[in-house]
């Protein structure tokens, strides 16, 4: 017998553990020892790919796989035989057709006590998400689940996660008022979510995030020691409430149709600005003046790092954007995303902040640039950061595309900072496509 397989079933059981299901299963067939060893793994990841979506056309051939799919779920947990469970994680597209046995999973894991559970549906086949599904899984968690539920518990949650599936404010509700260990709370495209409200100061959860939820109406955040918030939908300010959240650190606001950043979001802040050491946001750069600061902005006298997303059908100069970090003393990292561009650069001059309006940053270290593909406001943030940012250890370029167009502008980039004398950078990493 090898080393290996004299080794302890709980230590097989943890090696097992960072195994896919299928190949942990197959382990079987190494030797007696491993014989059914796999069945004691405490995660359940049932990640495995669905082929086939919208533009399927063989659709008997894709409800075959999803049958097959949820035979396999159904067999894995009629032989597992772990009392507990650490994670429990399941990549499925949803139909009606199999919501019982989606009830039935999900007893089985909060049985076990799962800390980790992960529930997304928006699968549409491949690997997306469908943000328009209207048929959501409903999640069953209210008062009655007790009642109706004696041996399952939700005591044990510790980071659920939920993705097309249907919570409500009673679940929501239920959830922070019945997970002790609740830490971590995502919710995405819940089409029934309304209100959220997070004032119990006796929970213990530190990170929250409200995903395209499309009917939310209002969120209270208040007297919790949360530590990062993350916004993604369509809300106004003033149904958006965060106030005594001392220990908010990370605060990301991507709102649908972007921010008036000194009407929408500023007026949120004046509880938390001094604390945060994250801020990041969605903005217009139609409706922004190229060189117009903003009036009175709060002082983050913490913010170490800043993402700017900027929805643009135009090529217009962001520089106006700058005077931001003025409040921001202590900034470290900059990040300009864009979410969606128009293809066409546009023929004008590239723009310079005159000499009496640049400041010198300090402590800016890494400036970071996503879909770039030409654009003269991004050449022009990185001109002002090179010869600015004192302390500029890094600059991240992170390419639109791998065609021959990305390349052209990565040339053209290149030829600019060298014929402008901006040979200064410590270090530029050009990377292609892949995130760090």
């Amino acid at each position: 017998m090898d080393r290996l397989s004299q080794l302890p079933d709980d230590i097989l059981a943890l090696i097992l553990s960072y195994f896919g299901l299928k190949e942990a299963a197959r382990t079987s067939a190494l030797s007696r020892r491993w014989t059914g060893q796999w069945a004691f793994t405490n995660r359940l990841n049932f990640l495995t790919y669905i082929p086939g979506g919208k533009n399927c056309t063989k659709w008997a051939e894709l409800n075959h796989k999803r049958h097959q799919y949820a035979e396999w779920i159904n067999q894995v947990l009629k032989l597992h035989k772990s009392p507990i469970l650490e994670e429990f994680k399941v990549y499925f597209d949803f139909k009606h057709q199999w919501e019982s046995d989606i009830d039935k999973w999900l007893k089985f894991a909060l049985a076990r006590g799962v800390r980790i559970l992960e529930l997304d549906f928006s699968w549409n086949g491949s690997g997306l998400g469908n943000f328009e599904r209207i048929d959501n899984y409903a999640l069953p968690f209210n008062k009655s689940l007790r009642s109706s539920c004696h041996d399952v518990s939700v005591g044990s949650l510790k980071e659920p996660c939920f993705t097309c599936v249907d919570v409500n404010g009673e679940a929501l509700e239920f959830l922070l008022s019945n997970c002790p260990l609740l830490e971590r709370l995502i919710v995405s495209n819940s089409n029934v979510l309304l209100n959220v409200r997070v004032t119990n100061p006796c929970i213990v959860l530190k990170y929250l995030q409200i995903f395209y939820c499309k009917n939310i109406q209002s969120i209270e955040i208040c007297n919790v020691n949360l530590v990062s918030f993350m916004f993604r939908g369509r809300i106004t300010n003033s149904n958006l409430r965060l106030e005594n959240v001392p220990l908010l650190v990370e605060l990301r606001i991507w709102q649908a149709g972007s921010l008036s950043v000194e009407e929408d979001l500023f007026p949120m802040l004046p509880y938390c600005s001094h604390q945060l050491e994250t801020l990041g946001f969605l903005v217009s750069i139609e409706g922004l003046q190229e060189f117009r600061g903003f009036h009175a902005p709060p002082v983050f006298s913490n913010l170490k790092k800043l993402v700017l997303a900027a929805v643009a059908e135009t090529d217009r100069c962001v520089l106006g954007y700058i005077s931001l970090l003025d409040s921001c003393p202590l900034l470290q990292k900059f990040v300009f995303e864009v979410i969606s561009v128009a293809t066409k650069i546009d023929k004008r001059e590239v723009k310079k902040v005159s000499e009496t309006n640049a400041k010198k940053h300090q402590h800016l270290e890494e400036v970071e640039m996503t879909s770039y593909y030409g654009r003269k406001c991004k050449l022009e943030l990185v001109t002002y950061f090179v010869e600015n940012a004192v302390s500029l250890k890094k600059i991240i370029i992170r390419p639109e595309g791998r065609d021959e167009e990305s390349s052209q502008a990565f040339r053209n980039l290149l030829s600019f900072s060298l014929q402008n004398s901006l040979e200064g950078w410590e270090e530029v990493w050009l990377k292609m496509g892949v995130l760090e």
